[in-house]
């Protein structure tokens, strides 16, 4: 059927339905009409999930990454140097750093990462001579 025939016989209905005074013969038109009506749009619906923001991993210390009697009882100095060997094993381990230079690049972008106080806690242990 095209639309213009649609439209033909959805007027005539509606003049029919207007003109009747019977409730049956009423509803019996109106449900021939919404045979011939284009259906509503369903509006789409948004998800229910809410949005997550993962934390920024910038602003985490060392002390909240690390948690555990172990790393409680270990001095920051400490604990910034076995954080940094955690990180270059872990780049080794995937082949990332094959030499001196290279590890001793990441060490640096290592420490840029941490905070100030952090920085300062390792500066201050490899002064002591134990790194």
């Amino acid at each position: 059927m095209s639309k213009s025939h649609r439209r033909e016989v959805a007027k005539k209905l509606q003049e029919q339905i207007s003109a009747a005074t019977d409730p049956m013969v009423i509803a019996e038109l109106s449900n021939q009409l919404s045979k011939f009506l284009p259906r509503p749009k369903q509006v789409k619906r948004r998800s229910q999930k809410p949005e997550t923001t993962s934390p920024s991993k910038k602003g985490r210390s060392l002390r909240e990454k690390y948690t555990g009697s172990v790393y409680e009882q270990t001095s920051d100095g400490d604990l910034v140097c076995w954080h940094l060997v955690f990180e270059i094993e872990k780049r080794q381990r995937m082949g990332f750093l094959k030499n001196r230079a290279e590890r001793t690049a990441f060490k640096a972008e290592v420490l840029a990462s941490l905070t100030v106080e952090e920085r300062a806690a390792y500066e201050a242990f490899e002064r002591e001579g134990v790194a």
